[in-house]
């Protein structure tokens, strides 16, 4: 009897450690934080990505969590944006990319499809895919899935993804309306802030 629990155990074990080792050969982070979810659960995400920038820093110009890391083909940063009522709950992320010219955050572009796939889960990348096109405003497209809000924008060589609650949209498209004015601060995560310059 012991020497079928010992065999079971060590059958789970070499399982786990099996599927972890797939995982870091396949460079699938093994958590997935989404809007909605605490910013513990985000930094442990991104520190156990192999895409994202692994530490998150607070960046008092923006009022956000912000990082950079260099990938292949370029840099990626990350900012994560969390609730002014609680400051823990975030609120929204944008994923942005630099130097990937055949890279497009679109419903229809493989590489970017599997770029979202990689940072998140092929779920998020099939509810972006099968999204509905809300909006344009400026150069930034906004999209309802059936489980999030996407944005996307693709200018001067970077490519931006963001994702947010369903229950953001409208208030997403009209702070993305005072941008066109000017009356923002927009994450510029590689080059120094243009005023005025909208998403």
């Amino acid at each position: 009897m012991m020497k079928q629990s010992i065999k079971h155990n060590f059958f789970n074990h070499s399982r786990a450690f099996l599927l972890s080792g797939v995982a870091l050969l396949m460079g699938v982070a093994p958590a997935h934080a989404l809007p909605g979810q605490n910013l513990k659960t985000v930094r442990q995400w991104a520190k156990e990505s192999f895409v994202l920038p692994p530490a998150l820093i607070y960046n008092p110009q923006y009022d956000a969590y912000t990082g950079i890391r260099t990938i292949d083909g370029g840099l990626l940063a990350l900012y994560v944006k969390v609730r002014p009522q609680d400051q823990v709950s975030v609120r929204e992320q944008i994923v942005t990319q630099l130097d990937k010219p055949k890279l497009s955050f679109a419903r229809n572009d493989a590489e970017g499809l599997k770029l979202i796939e990689r940072i998140y889960t092929p779920e998020i990348a099939d509810d972006f895919r099968n999204s509905k096109y809300v909006a344009q405003i400026g150069q930034t497209d906004f999209y309802q899935g059936k489980r999030f809000v996407y944005t996307t924008l693709q200018q001067q060589g970077i490519r931006r993804f963001s994702i947010m609650p369903l229950s953001e949209l409208n208030q997403s498209i009209q702070r993305q309306v005072a941008c066109q004015n000017g009356h923002c601060v927009v994450y510029q995560p590689f080059y120094p802030p243009k005023r005025g310059a909208g998403l």
